[in-house]
């Protein structure tokens, strides 16, 4: 039904390969610094992939007309603005 995009389709930034390259994913929860920043950040970005997956969810059921607009309006004024305030304070 839907299309798929790829988001990123070029090599992280030389700044970030080189951040990751001295401290790996995997020894995070062990440096002093990044257990609980890490923790943090990454719970962030997995509210943002559920609160992506419910408003494409909710738009596909709406596109399958098993939801009524008015219905579908209130949702994605909700998840939508719920996604796009968390995204604004999160990159701010």
């Amino acid at each position: 039904m839907l299309d798929t995009y790829t988001v990123r389709q070029d090599e992280m930034p030389k700044e970030m390969r080189l951040l990751l390259a001295q401290y790996p994913r995997d020894s995070w929860d062990a440096h002093p610094g990044f257990k609980e920043k890490t923790k943090h950040w990454l719970s962030a970005h997995q509210m943002f992939r559920r609160l992506a997956k419910r408003v494409r969810m909710d738009t596909e059921t709406l596109l399958d007309r098993d939801i009524a607009l008015d219905d579908y309006a209130g949702r994605l004024s909700y998840y939508g603005g719920n996604l796009v305030g968390n995204l604004h304070g999160h990159h701010g």
